[in-house]
């Protein structure tokens, strides 16, 4: 049986990867926010089961998303002041998890996870208005040409 474990876990990964894999740069924005938002909470749920190691790596990998993915994703050229002011919102919810990980601290850790949701909120509306919006001409012009 424990074979079957393995194969499950596999099986999972391979969807994630083709999840991603086939998914437009809105939904990867989409995977990265709520792979950060899952990971900061199953932090809080290892600090409360006071188990340091995992807390520390839950942490390392949520700051990674936030550093790696999010914040690396930040188009400065064509965001302007948004992304300029989301990437100063990264930094500062970096920080508030570092702090979380030396001071054992969930309270710092729902604060990110506060800010983050609102972000979560603001993409999943644009992602909705964008859904609901058909295409201008120029913008099947551009497609058209991809």
């Amino acid at each position: 049986m424990a074979g079957f474990g393995y194969g499950a876990a596999a099986y999972a990964q391979v969807d994630v990867d083709t999840a991603i894999l086939t998914a437009s740069p809105h939904k990867l924005i989409s995977m990265l926010l709520d792979g950060a938002l899952q990971t900061m909470n199953e932090a809080i749920g290892a600090m409360e089961k006071k188990d340091i190691p995992l807390k520390g790596k839950l942490l390392t990998k949520a700051i990674r998303i936030l550093e790696e993915g999010l914040k690396s994703a930040l188009n400065d050229e064509g965001g302007g002041a948004l992304s300029a002011h989301l990437r100063d919102l990264y930094d500062y919810m970096v920080m508030r998890l570092l702090q979380a990980n030396l001071q054992n601290d969930p309270k710092k850790i729902r604060e990110v996870i506060q800010l983050l949701g609102q972000i979560r909120e603001a993409w999943q509306a644009l992602d909705e208005k964008l859904a609901n919006t058909p295409p201008t001409s120029t913008e099947t012009v551009a497609v058209a040409k991809i």
